[in-house]
This record gives C-alpha cells, structure tokens and sequence, in this order.
C-alpha cells in the first residue's frame, strides 16, 4: 500500500487537498493528512470545519506552543518520525504554504514519486513566477542567522537538506507554462458538483475584506476610504453593501466598520463553503484582490465578480509589482474596476 501525504495550515490550503484527494488518489492509498494550526481562533475553527467535509486515514496536528520556532522543530520532528517508518512509501506529496521552510524537507527526506504545490491564495502566482528561477531554502529565511540556526537543527535530527524547490502545480489558476513543470488544472471536482443548482439573492453584495492594513500593505485611512468609495459604486446599482471580514483581520476594528456605517459579517468557513452553505448568497461579489475571486469564478460562472483596483501610491512599495500582476492576470478573466 502507498500513502500520499497532504500538508496544510489553512482552510482554503485544506480544501485545496480535499480536491487533490478527489482527483489523484489510488483506490486502497493511505491520505494521510498533516495540519499546521496558525495562531488564531478564526482560522482553527475554518480549519476544523473543512476538516467535516472529507474522511482520510490519519490525521495528524501540529499545534502551536508559545513561539512559531517550536511550530518549526515539531515539523521536522514529524518528518523524522515518517522517515523512520520503512513501511512508508510515499506516491503523492501536496504542500500547501510554499514559504514555510519546514515544509520542504518532507520532499527531500520521504522521497515521493510526484510532488505539488496546492494554491495558497494569491501567493500561488508570485510562487510560479520565482519557480521558473532557481530558489534555495535559504531564500526563505529572515537572515543568516535564522537559516544558520535552522540548519543546525535539521542536520542533529539527521536530516536532509534541501537546495533548490522545484513543485509543480495543482492549482485553479490559469498560470503560465515552466518549463520542466507540471500544471495540473483544480476543476473543483469535489466542491463544483454541489453547484448544480444553487440560486441567488440579487439585491445584496459580498465585498470580500482582506488583512492589507494589518500587514502594513495600505495605511489604515487609505483602506476605508476606498472601501467606503467601493459601498457607493454599489449604492448606485442598488445593492445593498456587505462586508466581509477575513479571518486575519483584527476583530477589534468590527466597531470601527461600524462607526463607518457599514454592514459586515464574519463566517467561520472559507467563502466557498459559505456559499454552499448560505440559502440567501449574493450573486454579486468584489474584493480588492482575493484568491476568493478566482476560485468562486471557476466553481460559478454565473456569478458577478469584480476586483477593485487599489491605488498605486496607497500600496507600499515593496508590495506594489506583486499586486499589479495580481490585478494584470485577473484582467483577463474578471472585471477589475479602477477606483478615482
């Protein structure tokens, strides 16, 4: 008997596996599915929540403990474990959370016979650019010195180390070709069969709120003032304005939404399930940027999706070209509105 081997953290990372299982896996293959809790109730309970969705033949948790290096450590100390085992023979590796270095080394050390990358929001499309490039797992480190310590740790558990990452690709997104890489399409063969027939409310919007204040992306006034701009250019169609608060968002700032007179919401599954779930979903959805937007556009086509473009000079600097090829590749297949 083979296994194949899922790692996640997150729940679109999870659902992202449960298509995985669904399209790849071998009758009578052992699914062994790993998950890296983040800290953070919210993303527990979605993560907990996926997890009901889909049966495997083992789970294992790894849980957070006071500082994410100890998160680290129990991550390679999983991967010595698996590797001792004999009897393990891995056929399919899915790694979810291309930049968290621990990942990686299940890759070197259990050597499966196929290995790919699982989306991971819209990070997906700055990984495949930096794929076709030659990265190193010290790449992934904040300094020498981490990545020194790190190193040290892997070589007394006896482990391999990697060098250079090369996945290829399970994922919904329409990316371009690398060479010497496979892309296998996500067409939603799990999730997609419980669309058939889903109807909607027409009067209402889900605009989709995302953590760019709380990773330093856009200054806190440029955020709600665009989102306040966005509430209007729905006013002005007659939709009635929902925001969404994501999961990383700070809850604390629930009273500032509403000292700004706008109604929100918070769930405690990915939106794509919200939408299986919800009897009274919108038809209309919008986001600045979300990978949100392109999965809903694959598993419905008979949604409304826009993306509203952010204003260059509100976007930090660091942050602007990878937001630009996010809007430049939804372009092609949604609306993306320039905000005034």
């Amino acid at each position: 008997m083979k296994s194949n081997l899922y790692i996640v953290d997150g729940p679109l990372q999870l659902l992202n596996a449960i298509e995985a299982k669904t399209k790849f896996a071998v009758q009578g293959d052992h699914n062994i599915l790993v998950i890296r809790y983040l800290i953070g109730e919210v993303n527990k309970r979605q993560v907990i929540n996926c997890l009901k969705l889909s049966t495997w033949n083992q789970v294992i948790e790894i849980k957070p403990f006071l500082l994410n290096f100890s998160t680290y450590v129990k991550t390679l100390l999983l991967v010595k474990s698996l590797k001792k085992k004999e009897s393990l023979k891995v056929r399919y590796l899915f790694i979810g959370g291309f930049f968290y270095q621990a990942n990686h080394f299940f890759k070197i050390n259990l050597n499966p016979e196929y290995s790919f990358l699982l989306d991971d929001g819209s990070a997906s499309i700055k990984v495949q650019e930096e794929m076709g490039n030659r990265i190193k797992i010290q790449d992934l480190s904040k300094g020498r010195a981490q990545w020194f310590l790190k190193k040290l740790i892997s070589q007394f558990l006896g482990l391999k180390l990697p060098t250079y990452l090369r996945y290829d690709f399970f994922t919904f997104f329409q990316l371009v070709e690398v060479i010497g890489l496979e892309r296998v399409r996500n067409e939603f063969l799990f999730l997609g069969e419980k669309f058939s027939k889903k109807e909607f409310n027409e009067e209402k919007v889900f605009f989709l709120g995302a953590p760019l204040v709380e990773i330093k992306i856009v200054s806190a006034d440029n955020y709600w003032n665009s989102v306040l701009q966005i509430q209007e250019y729905y006013f002005s169609k007659n939709k009635e304005f929902i925001y969404v608060m994501h999961r990383r968002e700070v809850q604390s700032s629930s009273g500032h939404i509403e000292g700004l007179g706008i109604r929100f919401v918070s769930f405690d599954n990915p939106i794509e399930l919200e939408l299986l779930f919800h009897d009274n979903f919108p038809r209309s959805i919008g986001s600045f940027y979300s990978s949100a937007l392109m999965s809903l556009h694959q598993l419905y086509n008979g949604l409304d999706i826009r993306s509203f473009r952010l204003k260059k000079e509100f976007i930090s600097d660091e942050y602007q070209s990878n937001i630009e090829s996010i809007y430049e590749y939804y372009s092609s297949y949604i609306e993306v509105v320039e905000l005034n």
